[in-house]
């Protein structure tokens, strides 16, 4: 790292980061994002909050439950004698365990149980092995009050919870495969491959490929279906890969295709299916960047990048801590203008001493005192000094702000994507609040003074996000924060 001083701020440092990338390789299924439920429907598509005792229901939302593959044998024939696709799912109504027909990550199709205690607002409850649970509240009714009812007087359609049904869902299913999916490298950088099936679907048709990482999108492309296959890349990059399991989602959605040719195929196949083919996703996954035996992520692999990912928040962290005692020091001693009294030819001192201490901008009076005895942002009299403020912001603070922005899009840019996205995101706030607070302190003394403000000490060569608060107390929060999230203690 190389350090610069700048006249009248502490000190600089810009970030030169080597070594090995690394990151935390957790378990394929960890990295993916929280389950959510959304709604329950019918097989038709419809929302309802009422389902019968023995119905069978779609439970939908994201990030839900993908069954394991079948095995098959030498001769490619599915094994299905003790395999159990679900056993990792369990879902129940008021306690009691459904029977899982079928599951994607969107969509889980469950037959109410007949032992089912019927009554309002029964919670269904989506356990998944190792990512927690889930649930949604529904009115469960007898058949009896089903028939009765508004709901039970139009017909479902659809799935009936029988085998067929399920055999037909997780066929659907099957079509779609991610065959392969790895990383190589070449000469023009790092690459990754994509192959796959979309069998049984019409060529011209396109499922969307997303690049992810660590529950963040990196790239995303759609990608035509061609005789019942599809393959696709993401590169070369040039960047630094971040070490950790990647995950290739495959999106499969009716609305998206080509309406002429989703018509002349919807003809082939029955009702029943079309509304399976409304949306279907898949996942692949791939580990990168491991040193250890056949790639294997090791310990030392994380260790490095959360010490290169630490080092560089704790630099924005000081730096911006920098920065902020430099307005503070600026603020402090121009705003003894405000303790002079219209028509006045002084200011009141007492006053003006008391409020350093109790602002915090003093830690004590002897602290105060020398504040005020520098003059460097208004006269001894307590004139605002305009253009020595305007020179600070325009030749001190606006550059130190853009040189830490640089830092950090630097920092970031050596990789495919930030390692992490909160990180960035808050060293974000904590310059844009640097340069909030700077615009309100400024408008306060011009303001005094009836002074305009020139348009040169406010224009910022970097974008300023908006915050919820500006303020002294808010930019130390977020700080703490930034630290607590790459695993560092506030000091």
């Amino acid at each position: 790292m190389s350090t610069t001083r700048m006249s009248g701020l502490s000190t600089f440092v810009r970030v030169a980061l080597v070594g090995a990338v690394a990151l935390c390789a957790a378990p394929a299924l960890a990295q993916g994002r929280d389950p959510v439920l959304r709604e329950v429907k019918f097989a038709d598509g419809t929302v309802v909050t009422r389902v019968p005792i023995g119905g069978a229901i779609y439970l939908e939302g994201r990030e839900l439950f993908e069954p394991p593959e079948v095995p098959r044998d030498k001769d490619n024939r599915p094994i299905r004698k003790g395999f159990e696709p679900y056993k990792d799912l369990k879902v129940r109504i008021g306690g009691t365990v459904c029977r899982v027909l079928a599951s994607t990550l969107e969509r889980i199709t469950i037959q109410v149980h007949p032992s089912v205690k019927p009554g309002k607002r029964r919670t269904i409850k989506v356990d998944i092995k190792g990512r927690g649970s889930v649930s949604i509240k529904v009115d469960v009714l007898t058949m009896k009050e089903w028939e009765a009812s508004k709901e039970g007087g139009v017909e479902q359609g659809g799935e009936s919870g029988n085998s067929q049904d399920e055999d037909a869902e997780r066929d659907v299913l099957s079509r779609f495969q991610i065959k392969k999916f790895i990383m190589v490298k070449g000469g023009a950088g790092q690459t990754f491959q994509i192959e796959g099936e979309a069998r049984g679907l019409p060529d011209g048709l396109k499922v969307e490929l997303v690049l992810l990482y660590s529950k963040r999108q990196i790239r995303k492309r759609s990608v035509p279906i061609r005789d019942g296959k599809f393959r696709a890349t993401f590169g070369p990059y040039t960047e630094k890969m971040l070490v950790g399991n990647y995950a290739v989602e495959l999106i499969f959605a009716l609305n998206k295709q080509s309406k002429r040719r989703v018509r002349r195929w919807m003809k082939k196949i029955s009702k029943a299916k079309i509304q399976m083919y409304k949306r279907i996703v898949r996942r692949g996954y791939t580990s990168v960047g491991g040193t250890g035996p056949k790639g294997d992520i090791l310990p030392e692999d994380r260790a490095r990048q959360e010490e290169e990912l630490q080092g560089h928040v704790r630099l924005v962290c000081d730096s911006a801590q920098t920065i902020m005692d430099s307005l503070n020091e600026a603020y402090a001693g121009a705003a003894r203008t405000f303790f002079k009294p219209k028509g006045g030819s002084n200011y009141d001192k007492a006053k003006y001493l008391d409020w350093l201490v109790k602002s915090g901008y003093a830690k004590d009076a002897g602290a105060a005192e020398r504040i005020e005895r520098d003059t460097s942002w208004a006269s001894s009299r307590g004139h605002f000094d305009d253009a020595a403020w305007a020179d600070f912001g325009r030749d001190k603070l606006i550059p130190a702000l853009a040189e830490l922005v640089e830092t950090n899009d630097k920092f970031n840019g050596q990789y495919i994507a930030p390692p992490n996205a909160k990180a960035d995101q808050l060293s974000q706030f904590l310059v844009s609040n640097i340069a909030k607070l700077y615009e309100s302190r400024m408008g306060d003394l011009y303001r005094r003074s009836r002074l305009a403000i020139p348009r040169d000490a406010r224009q910022f060569p970097f974008t300023v996000m908006s915050a919820p608060k500006v303020s002294r107390k808010y930019f130390q929060a977020k700080k703490r924060e930034l630290l607590r999230t790459v695993g560092l203690e506030p000091e």
